[in-house]
């Protein structure tokens, strides 16, 4: 409706217009559902209020139709705090959904704490809740969220993440006992009840700096082009790096360093300055007869397992030394003007020998975790070339269809619309499309530092589109299609090169975090998000069901924090 229309006028519109999509259904096939993706409701939850959804839904006979509540794991519509229960989508059939990544990205994210209550709460709530779906736009990447999710589809009571990660672990190490298997464990609870239980409301995975375009204002926290898209992480990273040595150790490849036992999300601020003063020394590499050991007790899935927090690891590892790097380009004047009010951390890094050493730390990241990734069968940019190319039936067809392939990871567009959105983390990108961006940027950077001027960072991004679109039509090099290498051999060799390195920068990085009242760091919401979520205010105490939602969910939330006691024997 127009502005300046009678409310009157606006519902009987909302009302007429899914009226009228549904009678095209029934003109087509009488006995039509129209399946109801219920996107709009939460994008723009300020429009939709009571009146509005009941309107629009109104319009479809009673019985033709089931809504998607299609963010409910981050953002529930069907139990809006600023509606009356039952709310107009309760009072029709819906299905709880788990969207949880936007493009497919490779990030480890999850909100396991929701998806293993919710779903059970809902239905015990909603009596027109038809059942629970899986609305990602991109699968194979974090598994332990899509088996949980899915097998929440025939739970009828709640799931405790943690003693669920437990059972996870073994079944992942396959025959695995004893020492092995209780570290395996330990390093899942770890990371389910952190990485993959989000506690913010962000919209979607964590990415790396790596697959961003590079900018010096990467430190803010999200990629320019899809704001919602976070970097900043929503973990401690010493907690990762504790969970990374014990699924190390369930492999027999290292110990894990004890200052590490203390370490969680709840370490205070002297705790930790604590654990960085009493830091060890990098455990031991294993040799050729220990590395045998380990490839023959290990599973195709715990490798991969092992492989994917590897490049987590390293990833946020890449992330803390770039902002030490781009806080020493502060420093050192070559920042562009309209950044001059953004005060960074302090440096180690003080001189232009400083950065030029760390720029060429960052491409041998880049370059180490493309030979990890290239273990991987599901990590591969020449497996998706691959598949793509099958498609073609000629030379310019297989051609065209590798364009598009290529196209949907990098630009997705003729001039980077959506730049990144759909980026992964697999190797052949690392090395033949993100490296060389990152070495471009790194060429402006020098330049900056002989000239004494700052970067004309407009100069270089139109520079930088100029080789991703050479990238987009190329048929060469042929990439791999299958895994290259021994994932444990390379984990050791990345432990022995970054461990002592990692463990340092993460403590130091969350000891800063814990300095600063609490953490700062923000977290992009949908238009509306006030309405749409418990962690974004708590809901007033008012109808009963709400109360009996506050019972059950307090009693899930103390089943967690009892298993967070368990000790592992």
């Amino acid at each position: 409706p127009s502005a300046g229309t009678s409310e009157a006028a606006k519902l009987q519109y909302l009302r007429a217009s899914s009226s009228a999509v549904y009678t095209a259904m029934a003109e087509a096939d009488p006995q039509a559902v129209w399946l109801m993706q219920g996107w709009l409701f939460m994008n723009d939850a300020g429009f939709w209020r009571e009146k509005e959804l009941d309107a629009y839904i109104s319009g479809v006979p009673q019985g033709r139709m089931i809504i998607l509540d299609l963010f409910t794991d981050v953002f529930p519509v069907w139990k809006r705090k600023d509606l009356v229960r039952p709310t107009p989508i309760e009072r029709r059939p819906w299905i709880w959904n788990m969207l949880h990544s936007f493009g497919g990205n490779t990030g480890m994210y999850g909100r396991m704490q929701v998806i293993s209550t919710d779903p059970v709460i809902a239905r015990a709530e909603s009596g027109e809740m038809v059942g629970i779906g899986i609305t990602t736009e991109g699968i194979e990447q974090n598994p332990a969220v899509y088996e949980l999710m899915a097998e929440m589809r025939w739970a009828d009571k709640t799931v405790n993440p943690i003693i669920w990660a437990h059972s996870w672990a073994a079944r992942r190490m396959g025959g695995a006992s004893g020492r092995g298997l209780l570290d395996a464990k330990e390093a899942w609870a770890l990371i389910a009840s952190t990485v993959l239980s989000s506690p913010t409301t962000q919209m979607g995975q964590v990415k790396s700096m790596i697959e961003c375009r590079p900018r010096l204002d990467l430190h803010t926290g999200y990629i320019r082009n899809s704001d919602f898209m976070p970097i900043s992480r929503h973990y401690r990273d010493s907690v990762l790096v504790k969970a990374w040595y014990k699924l190390m150790s369930a492999h027999g490849l290292a110990s894990t360093p004890p200052e590490l036992a203390s370490v969680d999300e709840s370490s205070s601020e002297t705790a930790l300055s604590q654990v960085l003063k009493s830091s060890s020394a990098e455990p031991p590499k294993p040799d050729e007869t220990e590395l045998e050991v380990a490839r023959t007790s290990s599973t195709s899935a715990s490798r991969y397992d092992l492989a994917d927090v590897t490049r987590q690891v390293l990833s946020d590892h890449f992330a803390r030394m770039f902002v030490e790097l781009t806080s020493c380009l502060q420093h050192l004047g070559v920042w562009p003007r309209w950044y001059a009010g953004v005060t960074l951390p302090s440096s180690p890094l003080k001189t232009q020998e400083d950065a030029e050493s760390r720029m060429k730390e960052l491409e041998n990241l880049i370059r180490d975790l493309d030979t990890l990734l290239g273990t991987q069968e599901w990590l591969l940019l020449g497996r998706w070339i691959s598949m793509a190319r099958k498609w073609g039936t000629s030379a310019a067809e297989k051609n065209h269809f590798e364009f598009n392939a290529r196209n949907v990871l990098t630009l997705w567009g003729p001039r980077g619309e959506i730049a990144d959105y759909a980026s992964k983390q697999w190797n052949g990108l690392f090395l033949d499309y993100y490296l060389p961006r990152w070495q471009l940027f790194f060429t402006w950077v020098r330049r900056s530092l002989t000239s004494g001027l700052s970067i004309d960072e407009a100069a270089f991004q139109a520079a930088l589109l100029e080789q991703e679109k050479e990238w987009q039509t190329k048929t060469s090099p042929t990439f791999p299609s299958q895994p290259v290498g021994d994932t444990m051999s390379v984990v050791s060799e990345l432990r022995q090169r970054y461990g002592a390195a990692v463990r340092r920068s993460a403590l130091e990085h969350d000891l800063m975090a814990a300095k600063s009242s609490g953490g700062s760091e923000q977290v992009v919401h949908a238009p509306g998000a006030d309405l749409l979520s418990d962690d974004v205010a708590p809901p007033p105490p008012t109808a009963e069901g709400s109360s009996k939602k506050k019972k059950v969910r307090a009693g899930v939330l103390a089943q967690i924090a009892d298993a967070q006691m368990i000790q592992i024997l």
